[in-house]
């Protein structure tokens, strides 16, 4: 993706190339809801359709940074229109409903927030508002805070029944969420820093 964002200059002729790839996934999401054998069909779903979908996502994050302050605004607001549209065609569904593989009813939420984060971001006010060490810490770790989150997800799932002051109400599971993904990812920088340190100390010994 990055070879051919390279490759292509003009943000015309890319974003041109992305709504006709994104054709071509409407296909793919068409044969994959018509595979019948469900060995096969899985595959075909984890393997291509969701790959494809994400990397079409990808794609649009990658030329962000070449934007102008307008058009990340533009881009935005388009994302929104679709969002919107596509939530009453929907019934006001979840988008989370949506997402494996990914439609385009949970696409243009996330392009939406994430266009008009990054048009927020190109004023230094809203820069230095959100300069803090706590807000970048995770940022640079939501990735892993992502991955940590997963595991109170699946508690919640075993034994959410049994713990219904939190399973039954969004922002209880939403702090147990939180606040569990936090606490993984916290032992999760404990282990590797220990990791790190008992290896230089073991370079130390044998450089000695």
């Amino acid at each position: 993706l990055l070879y051919i964002s390279k490759k292509i200059k003009s943000n015309v002729i890319y974003f041109s190339l992305l709504v006709v790839s994104y054709l071509f996934y409407l296909l793919l999401l068409l044969i994959n809801k018509q595979i019948t054998v469900s060995g096969v069909q899985k595959l075909f779903e984890y393997f291509i359709v969701q790959g494809f979908g994400y990397s079409l996502i990808a794609a649009l994050g990658i030329r962000l940074y070449t934007l102008r302050k307008q058009h990340l605004l533009y881009i935005s607001s388009l994302f929104l229109l679709i969002f919107v549209c596509l939530m009453i065609w929907n019934n006001f569904a979840p988008t989370q409903n949506f997402k494996y593989p990914p439609t385009m009813y949970y696409i243009s939420y996330g392009l939406f927030v994430s266009y008009f984060l990054f048009y927020l971001l190109s004023y230094e006010r809203v820069k230095k508002v959100l300069n803090k060490k706590t807000l970048i810490f995770l940022s640079n770790k939501s990735l892993d805070l992502y991955y940590c989150h997963i595991i109170p997800i699946f508690i919640l799932r075993l034994y959410g029944a049994h713990i219904p002051v939190i399973d039954n109400n969004f922002l209880t599971r939403f702090l147990f969420l939180l606040i569990g993904g936090l606490i993984l990812l916290y032992f999760q920088i404990s282990f590797f820093k220990l990791v790190n340190l008992i290896k230089v100390r073991h370079i130390y010994r044998r450089a000695a």
